[in-house]
């Protein structure tokens, strides 16, 4: 697959051959620049991306002026940065090879500047493989910069021409490529991949006689041979067509590929739109086939392939190609002689396959469902499920249907099952391969670690086969420079025996105070330092001194210190020796060293196995870092550790790290079953209200509150020794607890006393209101003035007022002041809902409506309160419930203060047809009608009709008291109600009453009105009587129907 990241790292520029310098910029086109390609690279560059312009060669519209603008920008770029300088030359070559005069630009450049020679000369100081010294070629630079210095430009065409020569010759020298063609040969204008090195395959030079190597869905291979040289080769065949500007990428990538691991690319052509491609056979066939062979390799042969395919897979994203197409259908497979004269099966990485369409739609990863990305992150899924398909032997997702695995895979997160086939090591490596989060899948260079110090295998492999093999691999990174030194030559040999731990850390010692250890420091970490180093620990001697060389290593070069920390972490035995000292009791503080030193750095599944050895031990605020960092691999491990962490919850060292633990696991997951693991007792002990909030919220938790948390909690609630926030849990689990307990506790004058001066009012408030409901308690709490003088605008004390003025209205109107304290709530806007309910029950009360005689201002005298509560009424600023208990307060108020003045406001609200009008109809009933004013009359009996109707049972009830009190008023009413049919309304209203008291109101107005009593109307008394139990209810029934009768 030809895909590179989305922005190439300049090194990845500076090591491609230039004909992949014109696939990034050119897009595989000399005669389009194409936009979006030219953003990437400049963008690298530091190109101001506004000034980026599109334009098309062949047709010359972008003047030379411009492109010498944006080229001179280009090269100063390059200039500036010391590691580009050959990119000048390079980009030389480029712009002639489209016909573009760069002479403007390239003079600018070399008259400021230093000479060309020297430039090309620094060349050798970053690459040492380049070799300038060929007399010819220094004779040309000499030559050229020569020109420059003399400022001797007359000659263009001849400038052009040796620039031209020398960027090839450059081109050849650090490419290595001596078939790449001179600019003065190239036509202008035509595709330069043409004229990359030769991948163009002959068909005909291909041999008629082919064998079927391997199909499947996607392609077809055959082994055959080439006519000429009469090489063996295996022919790929997709069964996709594709473009052929995408096939030219694919082989120009092929053609650059060098490694050991890597299928030798024998060349390819296009014929009808199908892209064959050509390697050197490998006579042992596919990874695919060979799995599913009844003698498939054995586990060891299978853990040095997938560790061999990891190393190819590393060397391309060192390269910055993406493979896109990893399985085992794109891994062929040779048996070579090694050096002990055994046979070793080889793994060759090929079909990089993504454009020419041979991929596998089983292995694409979530991400390119989602977004349609594919980047090396998805090759490290695939190597993912690679090791899964070498493990089971089985096709991933083999029983999943295409159609449906892309939703299994975005929405359900689904991945194959992982069982005893592979290591610990390994499966964590896989799940982390396909993790969900393409940024938390491991790159391959840490996957090649982690296979060579012997962490990732198959079960039943032979490990000291393996071992022996990875750390020969591992010592290959060793840096020939550092063995002139015998003590650091030494060191990796202590390091690997236990018994000469002391002289290992003594030489340590030494090489660290002498400074000696900064320069080779890095290469003794990447040949196993660390790894070694972990081995050693477990059983130590000089463990102190040991720790000290970590924390040393660690933290040398706070860049790499991830690195070096995950190395110690991933080593077989890196974590176990933190969990062993944890469980120690002399080793302890030296794991928790350890910890501190590497909390930023540590994995989640390091994270999940240290976490339940440091709860055991009791040191919650180390939990509290491991949790974060395990994330949800912790829920499992707090759930199995839940009593633990209630007992912690009652120690005033470790109870907010306990309770951050709780909340931690609630709000990652929806298992709360654990929670009855937490007693209330310690819960109260804690004295963390905000928790204790939190888990009132879940049955399982309430579940085990017993009798003896009861009496817990009382003792609590009245003991001296209690601090506020013990106080506070014991108040708050009351709150949830039923009415028996109110019930009893509202006997007891002490515990009254010792809530009301608690110091958080906003749960003793809410206690007591929940005491009011029972008669000791609000008999006694109304002696209370001053506690409800003081906290006057508190909901939960005026709820108190409220239903203490329901059982003893006597002893709540001797409060000092009280009218005066509500007018001013209502005024102020405080607590309005209840206020009015305190006011509700009050203006009930006769004795309420009493003016105060030493009110000499009349600042509550009853007109005053009843102005405010009407404005209150048409300010729109209160609720339906406030203006549902206001219009009940007015119908109260009517009966001791005249609302003449405020009757259109009622009727208006009983019009309106909203829920307040059955209230409106209540307060109407109450007040002095207008009966004088003919016009408010027929708006009265409009009203009346309409309520008799679609009212409410309020509506009805006060319907009918209205036509009584016209009639009683004025009796010519009777005809006015008979014509407009309130006999029929009031029959039919009557008639589908199941309210006993509306149904006498209605019989009531019928009984005034003398409408003929008829059997109809008494069969409506007998069925009243028939549904109604109350025995006062049923003789006011039956006096009735005997008047009526």
């Amino acid at each position: 697959m030809t895909n590179y990241d989305d922005k190439l790292p300049t090194n990845f520029i500076i090591n491609q051959a230039v004909i992949h310098f014109d696939q990034v910029i050119l897009h595989g086109s000399v005669s389009v620049i194409c936009t979006e390609q030219l953003k990437e690279f400049c963008e690298i560059l530091k190109f101001e991306k506004q000034k980026i312009i599109e334009f098309d060669i062949t047709k010359s519209i972008l003047p030379q002026a411009i492109i010498n603008e944006h080229l001179t920008k280009i090269i100063h770029i390059l200039y500036n940065y010391d590691h580009l300088l050959q990119l000048t030359s390079r980009f030389a070559f480029q712009f002639v090879s489209l016909s573009l005069d760069i002479t403007e630009p390239f003079t600018e450049l070399y008259e400021t500047k230093s000479s060309l020679y020297e430039e090309f000369r620094q060349l050798r100081i970053t690459f040492d493989n380049i070799d300038i010294s060929d007399s010819a070629i220094e004779k040309d630079l000499r030559y050229v910069s020569g020109m420059y210095n003399n400022s001797s430009m007359n000659n263009e065409k001849e400038t052009q021409r040796q620039i031209e020569r020398i960027s090839t010759n450059l081109y050849q020298i650090i490419f290595k490529d001596k078939n790449f063609i001179e600019p003065k040969d190239i036509p202008v204008k035509v595709d330069p991949l043409k004229y990359a090195r030769s991948w163009e395959l002959d068909p005909n030079d291909i041999s008629e006689t082919r064998q079927l190597f391997y199909e499947d869905t996607n392609l077809s291979i055959v082994k055959t041979k080439l006519k000429s040289s009469g090489t063996e080769i295996a022919l790929v065949k997709p069964r996709k067509t594709v473009l052929e500007q995408n096939a030219k990428r694919e082989l120009m990538l092929l053609s650059s590929l060098s490694h050991q691991n890597i299928a030798t690319f024998c060349g390819g052509y296009i014929e009808n739109n199908l892209l064959h491609i050509a390697y050197q056979y490998c006579k042992d066939g596919v990874l695919h086939s060979v799995l599913r062979m009844s003698k498939s390799p054995t586990p060891t042969t299978l853990t040095v392939i997938s560790y061999v395919i990891a190393r190819a897979m590393s060397y391309l994203h060192e390269h910055h190609i993406v493979h896109g197409n990893l399985s085992s259908s794109s891994i062929f497979l040779l048996n070579r002689e090694s050096s002990d004269g055994k046979y070793l099966i080889e793994p060759k990485l090929w079909n990089f396959g993504f454009d020419t369409g041979s991929y596998d739609e089983r292995r694409l990863p979530p991400e390119y469902y989602r977004e349609g990305k594919y980047t090396k992150e998805s090759d490290v899924y695939q190597f993912g499920l690679l090791l899964w398909e070498m493990g089971r032997k089985q096709t991933p997702f083999g029983q999943i249907k295409k159609r449906e695995l892309k939703n299994e895979l975005v929405n359900n997160n689904i991945r194959p099952p992982l069982d005893d086939t592979f290591n610990e090591g390994m499966k964590i490596l896989i799940e982390s391969c396909w993790d969900n989060d393409p940024k938390k899948r491991p790159t391959f260079n840490d996957i090649v670690r982690r296979y060579e110090f012997g962490e990732i295998y198959f079960s039943q492999s032979t490990l000291n086969k393996i071992n022996k093999y990875f750390d020969a691999w591992r010592l290959r990174r060793w840096n020939p420079k550092i063995t002139n030194d015998p003590d650091i030559t030494s060191i990796m040999e202590l390091c690997k025996d236990s018994s000469k731990e002391p002289e290992f850390v003594l030489l340590m010692n030494k090489i660290i105070n002498s400074g000696k250890i900064n320069p080779i420091l890095d290469d003794l970490v990447n040949i196993g330092l660390i790894e070694l180093m972990t081995k050693l620990l477990i059983s130590s001697s000089k463990i102190s001194e040991l720790i000290d060389i970590f924390l040393f290593v660690f933290d040398q070069d706070k860049e790499k210190k991830d690195h070096r920390v995950s190395y110690f972490l991933n080593a077989e035995l890196g974590t176990p020796s933190i969990t062993a000292f944890i469980d120690s009791q002399e080793n302890k503080e030296y794991a928790y060293i350890l910890i501190d030193s590497i909390q930023d750095y540590i994995t989640k599944e390091a994270a999940s196995k240290i976490l339940p050895h440091v709860i055991a031990d009791g040191r919650f605020e180390y939990a509290k870092i491991l949790v974060n960092k395990a994330d949800l691999l912790s829920c499992d491990i707090l759930s199995k550790n839940m009593n633990k962490i209630s007992e912690a919850l009652s120690d005033k060292n470790k109870k907010n790290y306990a309770a951050y633990l709780i909340e931690f696991y609630l709000s990652h997951t929806d298992d709360t079953s654990c929670l009855r693991y937490l007693t209330v007792k310690d819960t109260i002990k804690g004295g963390n209200v905000p928790l204790l909030r939190t888990l009132m919220k879940y049955q399982d938790f309430l579940a085990t509150f017993t009798n003896d948390d009861a009496i817990e909690l009382c003792k609590t609630m009245v003991s001296d020794k209690a601090n506020s926030g013990q106080k506070d849990c014991s108040l708050l689990l009351a709150l949830g607890l039923g009415p028996e307990f109110y019930q009893v506790v509202s006997q007891f004058k002490s515990f009254i006393n010792a809530v009301i001066s608690y110091q958080n009012q906003e749960l003793a408030s809410r206690f007591i209101a929940r005491l009011t409901r029972f008669p000791n308690a609000c008999e006694y709490l109304a002696t209370k003035h001053e506690l409800f003088e003081k906290n006057f605008t508190n909901p939960w004390y005026l709820t108190a007022l409220s239903r203490i003025a329901g059982f003893f209205p006597r002893l709540i109107l001797e409060f000092p002041k009280l009218k005066k304290k509500i007018i001013k709530n209502i005024k102020n806007g405080e607590q309005i809902e209840a206020t009015l309910r305190l006011l509700g029950v009050l203006s009930k009360s006769r004795k309420f409506w009493v003016d105060d005689k030493d009110d000499s201002e009349g600042e509550i005298k009853n007109e005053n309160l009843v102005k405010i509560l009407f404005d209150l009424l048409s300010s729109h600023i209160t609720t339906p419930l406030e203006n549902m208990i206001l219009l009940a307060i007015i119908t109260n108020i009517a009966e001791y203060v005249s609302l003449s003045d405020y009757f259109l406001q009622i009727l208006a609200i009983a019009e309106s047809e909203g829920p307040l009008s059955g209230f409106a109809m209540r307060a109407l009933a109450s007040t002095e009608l207008p009966l004088k004013n003919i016009r408010q009359v027929r708006r009265i009996i409009i009203l009346v009709k309409k309520m008799l109707a679609d009212g409410d049972q309020y509506a009805k009830s006060s319907c009918a008291k209205i036509i009584e009190i016209m009639l009683t008023i004025n009796k010519d009413f009777r005809g006015v109600f008979l014509t407009q049919g309130f006999d029929k309304s009031l029959l039919e209203a009557a008639t589908n009453e199941s309210d006993p008291y509306v149904f006498i109101s209605l019989m009531m107005a019928i009984y005034k009105l003398e409408i003929v009593v008829t059997a109809e109307i008494l069969s409506l008394f007998d069925k009243m009587l028939m549904n109604t139990r109350g025995e006062e209810v049923a003789a006011e029934l039956i006096t009735l129907r005997s008047r009526m009768s």
